[in-house]
């Protein structure tokens, strides 16, 4: 009786191994949408190639590019391998939502620790502003903040970070590593504190948070991908597969219905996601914006008594116990130097608990001027644009003008222009055409451009500088003399509520032909300009720069020549705008008309 009963056990179970495996070669997994999500499948030419580089995330050995025998291999495993469904959650949830696994009881101590820690809610996507002065971070950062169940406080609140395993502080090294994808990144969960006082207390960046409507079944999707992502790693490129396209990647592993990684460009940059956010109604919820300390410093100080902001700015630089003049200053100005000493504790302690004795006697509340967000920054303009205008250049040649940038920001343009007054560019290419001639040029490429005007709480002056590496036309001559360029500056800058003004050092450095107009024929030209500058925010659409220089070549034959340039852009539509240059050197007016398409 036994040996029969062995018999039908043996042929109900290779029975139902035929009918699993026909099953999972007759579904067409590689047009499973949420399939492919869930494993970062991309199309690489008429196959598929999985972003996750770690071949032990895989069940088939051809897992990375084979959807259909990933999905058969972990099918398999799954039945079988207790371990393997408590380590890919999302996956074993799925494939029983489409009828190719029974549920099966199973315990995972590793997973429901997750669950219960983080009794996730909520969850928001968290833009942290500009860094132009980190490498890492200047196009800004995004990643994400996970609220527990009636959990407000946000040192008890956990985020989820995209980033890369750094290996080099060099920011020439880090750029050429980013660009070429030779970092490798990985998702991390930490407490969320950590990111605020990474990019608040330390960086001085405001934080915007952008609510994600999602449902319950969602926010289980999104704890489970989180544990599978914890092993998965990723090549990270700065430009392209970078933090911001991996959260929308992992968006959309949740609800494959969205389609966000399908509407970003090809250069993906934190504001290009935060558009995509923002433009999917089912998606996105209420934005919180919280303004950094150093901007919440800079208000409270504006906002004392004239006669007290000298008397702050001497004891939070010298931190000198003076009861006397502790306490003739008002609470607001106390409250303005303890949450000053918070920020900068440097060797204050003694002049700290000072402030605390004096704040302890009074009982009035100060209010604080609630910061007003300079708007979305989902709502600043592309990054990209195109343009084409006419030219009048110093040699009277009507020359066609044609300009593209890949990105980032310039001072011209909208929205951004009135927060940071510094600009970022990669990839801009300017060319000429003249028609007359026949003759097509191109006269700058820029790699890299960085102006930084950076502020003071205390006052309206701080410091600027400047790089730029680019492949240029010489602007002396009317010979086509191509060549490497560099240039750099430093300076002061002084910011008004809708202006900057800005003096600095400009040095450049430019190899190309010898020049045929000094006597001493060089390859190697020097110039440096003593430059005043102005940018004006005319209105919420429009700016300008007024530039007047004092300038050395060591090509030209008197040795001081003066310079002035003006250039202003309306922007007459979120995409549109309209631009006018003029330049006057060496006794000769350059001007342009343009036209502006961003995209």
């Amino acid at each position: 009786m036994v040996a029969p009963l062995n018999s039908m056990v043996k042929f109900t179970f290779t029975t139902l191994t035929f009918l699993l495996l026909y099953s999972t070669h007759a579904y067409d997994f590689s047009q499973d949408t949420k399939w492919l999500n869930l494993h970062r499948y991309l199309k690489d030419g008429p196959q598929f190639k999985s972003l996750v580089t770690n071949k032990d995330w895989f069940f088939s050995p051809a897992g990375k590019f084979s959807p259909q025998e990933e999905a058969s291999a972990a099918i398999k495993e799954f039945q079988v391998n207790a371990q393997a469904r408590c380590r890919f959650p999302a996956r074993v949830r799925y494939l029983t939502e489409i009828g190719f696994l029974k549920p099966i009881p199973t315990k995972c101590p590793g997973f429901d620790y997750i669950m219960k820690k983080l009794r996730l809610e909520k969850v928001f996507l968290i833009f942290a502003s500009y860094h132009i002065n980190n490498p890492s971070s200047a196009f800004g950062h995004t990643f994400f903040k996970l609220q527990g169940t009636d959990q407000s406080n946000d040192y008890l609140n956990w985020g989820l970070n995209f980033s890369a395993i750094q290996t080099t502080n060099n920011p020439l090294i880090y750029g050429f590593y980013g660009l070429s994808g030779l970092f490798k990144a990985k998702f991390s969960l930490l407490p969320y504190f950590i990111k605020l006082k990474e990019y608040q207390d330390y960086e001085n960046r405001d934080l915007w948070e952008y609510q994600l409507k999602l449902s319950k079944s969602e926010l289980q999707y999104f704890v489970e991908h989180l544990w599978e992502m914890n092993t998965a790693q990723f090549d990270y490129y700065y430009l392209t597969k970078n933090c911001s396209f991996h959260l929308l990647a992992f968006l959309d592993a949740i609800n494959p219905r969205w389609e966000l990684i399908a509407k970003l460009p090809y250069f993906v940059i934190p504001s290009e996601t935060l558009k995509t956010i923002a433009n999917e109604e089912s998606l996105a919820g209420p934005i919180n914006f919280r303004p950094s300390p150093f901007k919440k410093l800079k208000s409270i100080f504006n906002s004392l008594k004239p006669k007290e902001r000298p008397i702050v700015k001497e004891l939070s630089q010298k931190r000198v116990i003076n009861d006397d003049q502790l306490g003739g200053l008002s609470t607001e100005a106390l409250d303005f130097l303890m949450d000053y000493m918070d920020s900068n504790p440097q060797e204050g302690i003694p002049f700290k608990r000072a402030l605390q004795v004096q704040r302890s006697k009074r009982s009035a509340k100060t209010t604080i001027k609630e910061i007003k967000s300079p708007g979305p920054p989902h709502e600043i303009h592309p990054s990209s644009y195109l343009m084409i205008g006419r030219k009048e250049n110093q040699f009277n040649q009507h020359l066609t003008r044609l300009e593209a940038r890949a990105s980032f920001d310039e001072y011209l343009d909208d929205k951004m222009t009135r927060e940071s007054w510094s600009q970022l560019v990669l990839g801009k290419l300017s060319a000429t055409y003249n028609q007359r001639e026949s003759d097509l040029r191109l006269e700058k490429f820029t790699l890299l451009n960085i102006e930084a005007n950076n502020q003071s709480i205390f006052s309206s002056m701080g410091s600027t500088w400047s790089l730029d590496f680019s492949i240029s036309d010489r602007e002396l001559t009317k010979d086509y003399d191509l060549g490497p360029y560099f240039r750099t500056s430093y300076g002061i800058n002084f910011s008004f509520r809708k202006a900057l003004l800005r003096f600095f050092i400009p040095v450049s450095i430019q190899y190309a032909k010898k020049s045929k107009i000094s006597m001493i024929r060089r390859r190697l030209s020097l110039d440096t300009r003593l430059t005043g500058q102005i940018l004006y925010q005319v209105t919420d659409h429009s700016a300008l720069i007024l530039t007047s220089s004092l300038w050395y070549s060591n090509l030209l034959e008197s040795k001081i020549h003066t310079t002035a340039k003006l250039d202003y852009r309306w922007h007459f539509t979120s995409q549109w705008a309209f631009d006018i240059d003029s330049l006057y050197q060496l006794r000769q007016w350059q001007y342009g008309v343009n036209l502006v398409r961003y995209f």
